[in-house]
């Protein structure tokens, strides 16, 4: 990561502007992490979101996103507040870690998330008995170790795989190779085009699937419906004429044997919604990061306003998933007004 330093103008130019700014800094801060603890906490507590095993997956992601405002942004904000990087070589080092770490788990947590609401969209009698907590938690703990060990080697060893030290570490924390093309190209690859591509491929489908659902149950809702009409006409018609027989009405006659494990339209609808708002919120707060890494990797000077903003944008992702999921999900978002003391939980 470049130096983050507030560009120099802020603070002549406007000294009041540049304490609001750190205050704004502070609370994003902790916004981001009483969001997740309020997500994670309403999983423990609730029966009904706990047993869903699609809900391993948002606490996945609420942890990655936790460990972004606990670890990450409070000191990305002294880095900040001081104007220079005061903590060492080593403290750096684990920093960059942790930062790259969390925010490709959260980007890959995205993931998991349209990869598991795609099986259950696509068959969802057999998703009910694929999908299990031991395979979840599995699929959950290999993407955090290749996460890790994928950051590790190209933003925190590369100094050592390049041969190049620029970061003077009494002044600055970032990445040894911000500056290199070969670093940019990789990391731009591997930790945004790479879930990115998973992400839309995986929503297109779900998309494509529950409108084809939708539009299915929709003609034979219209077709049954108006099949029970005309069998009361015929009834009528025949008790009329003197015949026997009892009268099949519409609401009889739109019942159907169906399985009733079977999703309903409202959850299909949900999740869609839901994905549609996750993806959105993760190419807005991603794209500009990696966009400016890769223009100043190239050689095209950036503004210091550029990268400090972007950074901190990216950074906002993990403190808005949490209201993007209790918005569309009743169970999240009783919990969580709960622990707010806004709705007691009934």
């Amino acid at each position: 990561m470049a130096s983050q330093e507030i560009p120099p103008g802020i603070k002549e130019a406007c000294h009041g502007c540049y304490y609001v700014i750190i205050v704004v800094m502070w609370l994003q801060a902790a916004i981001t992490i009483v969001a997740n603890l309020l997500a994670i906490a309403a999983f423990f507590r609730a029966k009904r979101i706990c047993r869903k095993i699609s809900n391993y997956f948002i606490l996945n992601l609420s942890i990655a996103d936790l460990l972004v405002g606990v670890m990450v942004i409070p000191l990305n904000n002294l880095f900040v507040y001081y104007g220079y990087w005061p903590f060492g070589k080593i403290a750096c080092k684990f920093w960059l870690l942790f930062q790259f770490a969390c925010t490709v788990l959260s980007g890959f947590a995205l993931v998991l998330i349209s990869w598991d609401r795609f099986m259950w969209v696509r068959a969802p009698l057999l998703y009910i008995s694929y999908q299990s907590k031991k395979r979840a938690i599995s699929v959950i703990m290999a993407t955090v170790l290749a996460s890790y060990v994928f950051v590790s080697v190209i933003d925190v060893e590369w100094e050592e795989l390049s041969g190049v030290r620029n970061i003077n570490y009494t002044l600055e924390c970032a990445s040894e190779g911000i500056h290199s093309l070969a670093y940019a190209m990789v990391t731009l690859v591997f930790e945004f085009l790479l879930p990115m591509t998973l992400l839309t491929s995986f929503n297109a489908l779900v998309f494509v699937k529950i409108r084809r659902i939708l539009l299915a149950r929709q003609r034979t809702e219209s077709g049954t419906i108006s099949m029970g009409i005309d069998d009361a006409h015929e009834q009528k018609h025949s008790s009329s004429s003197g015949g026997s027989g009892s009268v099949l009405t519409s609401g009889d006659a739109g019942a159907s044997p169906s399985n009733p494990r079977m999703p309903g339209s409202q959850a299909y609808r949900k999740s869609a919604i839901m994905l549609a708002l996750m993806t959105g919120t993760f190419l807005i707060c991603w794209c500009p990061w990696f966009i400016t890494v890769f223009i100043n990797a190239l050689g095209v000077p950036v503004s210091p306003y550029a990268l400090w903003g972007v950074s901190y944008l990216m950074f906002f992702n993990s403190a808005i998933n949490p209201f993007l999921y209790a918005s569309t999900n009743v169970h999240y978002r009783a919990q969580m007004m709960s622990f707010l003391c806004f709705l007691r939980r009934r």
